[in-house]
Formats: C-alpha cells, sequence, structure tokens
C-alpha cells in the first residue's frame, strides 16, 4: 500500500490502517510502503508494518529541493508525489517485498510494479482547488490520473460524483469502476447507550503540520479557559511529540488502535484548521459518528448539506 505518511491527510491515513487491520482479520499479510520527511534520503526505515523511505534532505540540498519543488508546482500540482527519485525508492522497496497485490492510495502515488493494483481514487471533487487550478495543471493532472487508471487492475472510487467524473474524463467503462460510498455502517456508527458524551475531541496525525498546529492551539486555549471548558482528548499518530501537558483536563493519546470509544463519548469534534485536504472528510466522520462538529475555514463548506441544521 503506497501511501504518504510525512504530510499526509489523517483520515486517509487512518483508512489505510482500518483497511490493512481488516486483511489481517482474513488471514492476509499487509505492508504499508511510505515515503516519510522524517527519514534521510537515501534511507529505508521499518517501524511496525511500515516501510518509511525516506526523503529528508539538509543544508543547501534542502533549499534547492524545495526551490525546484516550486517551480514544477507552478504547472504540476502534484509535483511532489511525481518525483522520479520518490516513485523510484517507492518502487523497489514494493519490489523487494514481492507482494500478490498492491493498493495505490491516491492515483497520483501510482507507481510501476509487476503485481496487481488497486488504484483507489479518493474524493478529487472535494479538494477546493480543483476548479481554480490553471488549464495547464488540470492538464498535468488528468495524464497522471489516466496513466494509472489504465494501469490499475482495479479502480475504487468513494462517490457517484466521482464515479460520472472519471468515466467522462477518461472514458473508462462503467464496469471497471467499483463505488464504495463514504461513511460507516450503522453497526460501526451507533454509539454506546452506556457512555454519555463528556469531552471534546480533536483526532488527527499529528505529524502533519495543520493538525500539529491545530492541537497545539487547542491546548493553549484549555489552559487559558479550561476550568470553563469539558475535558479534551487529542488523539491521532504520534500525538506524543506535543509533549506532556500538566492541564488536567487535556489528555493526549497518540497512536490509539482504535476510535469508537473516543466518539462515543464526545460532546463534539473539534476541528480548527483553515486548510488541509482532509479537512471536510473529519467532518463528514464526525457527522458518521453522529458527534457535532465545530470548525472554521475550510471545514465548514458543508459537502450535500444545504442548511446548517443538517448537520446536526
Amino acid at each position: 500500500m503506497p501511501h504518504s505518511i510525512g504530510g499526509a491527510n489523517s483520515g486517509d491515513r487512518a483508512r489505510t490502517r482500518a483497511l490493512a487491520d481488516e486483511l489481517r482479520t482474513l488471514g492476509h499479510n499487509v505492508a504499508i510502503v511510505a515515503p516519510s520527511w522524517d527519514v534521510m534520503r537515501g534511507d529505508v526505515k521499518l517501524v511496525g508494518d511500515e516501510y518509511l523511505v525516506g526523503q529528508s534532505r539538509t543544508g543547501f540540498a534542502k533549499v534547492i529541493w524545495r526551490a525546484s519543488l516550486a517551480l514544477r508546482r507552478l504547472y504540476d500540482p502534484n509535483a511532489l508525489h511525481h518525483s522520479g527519485h520518490l516513485r523510484s525508492s517507492l518502487g523497489k522497496v514494493v519490489a523487494e517485498l514481492m507482494p500478490d497485490v498492491v493498493d495505490v492510495q491516491h492515483s497520483y502515488w501510482h507507481i510501476d510494479v509487476a503485481a496487481p493494483t488497486v488504484v483507489t481514487v479518493h474524493n478529487v471533487l472535494a479538494n477546493p482547488s480543483f476548479d481554480s487550478r490553471s488549464r495547464a495543471q488540470r492538464r498535468v493532472r488528468n495524464r497522471y490520473e489516466s496513466k494509472a487508471l489504465r494501469d490499475g487492475d482495479v479502480i475504487v472510487v468513494f462517490s457517484n460524483q466521482e464515479f460520472d467524473r472519471l468515466t467522462a474524463a477518461h472514458h473508462i467503462s462503467d464496469d471497471d469502476i467499483s463505488i464504495v460510498e463514504i461513511g460507516h455502517p450503522a453497526t460501526i456508527a451507533d454509539r454506546s447507550p452506556q457512555a454519555p458524551p463528556e469531552h471534546a475531541l480533536f483526532v488527527g496525525s499529528i505529524d502533519y503540520g495543520p493538525n500539529r498546529d491545530a492541537a497545539q492551539r487547542l491546548v493553549r486555549l484549555w489552559d487559558k479557559e479550561g476550568v470553563h471548558l469539558p475535558p479534551l482528548y487529542i488523539v491521532g499518530r504520534r500525538a506524543s511529540v506535543l509533549g506532556e501537558t500538566s492541564n488536567t483536563k487535556v489528555q493526549i493519546v497518540s497512536d490509539a488502535p482504535e476510535l469508537k470509544s473516543y466518539y462515543d463519548t464526545a460532546i463534539a469534534a473539534l476541528m480548527p484548521l483553515n486548510h488541509g485536504g482532509g479537512v471536510r472528510l473529519k467532518a463528514l466522520e464526525a457527522m458518521a459518528w453522529r458527534v457535532p462538529y465545530r470548525g472554521h475555514g475550510i471545514s465548514r463548506r458543508r459537502p450535500g448539506a444545504r442548511s446548517r441544521r443538517e448537520l446536526y
């Protein structure tokens, strides 16, 4: 499963891990291969079941790389993912693992591998920059996406709108795409009647900059106004990087094995983020768990909701 670790959307990563865990319960061996900006370029670090392919640079090399990336992004919005060295490094690790099947999370992560591939196209239409990109950027994006879809053995999308977009833009047969609607089965999303709501909740991968900033902002708010606020739980990958807090009303939970128990007892899900591709998916996830959410900026662009009242 090639998937982004450094700078990834926390919702995407959570779903990747949930999928991996489900496959393991069925008796499959699963490994996640991902680039990491916490590991030096050329190195591969094994953390649990994740192979982290190093992309970090230092000194002048880092300055040159960032300048080059900025120029390439002028015509390729996913230039970071299309780096020749990055794709080659990911491909080598995947080849060494000799998998039976490779699940590619996001079409722009597609790499050439010998094994059959499942290409998962996350909701491109939900990205607010989808229509704001230049014609040249859209052309490059479509070219890469078309190749990924052409090479993939199975294509999965999460909405009928995305299904319509792909079939129209890339002339793909209806039979070649499977639709898995976003959301949780009712049996999973039902909240426990034995667990009354008691705390505010922030869920997100803390190794992603916007999530880390939001979590730190919440900790500062609770330090200042906590006496008037309910307990706060910050739950996410590598949440331990936030450090310890002396505030007894703030609980930091790192790498939680599941989220159900936290959503079951949540008064509200908090999303103080202004940007990030997974922000609105956080809102959808909270809605699926029947938990009210509070946010600002992009998280308040309500997909499919016709009025504020429909959110709760």
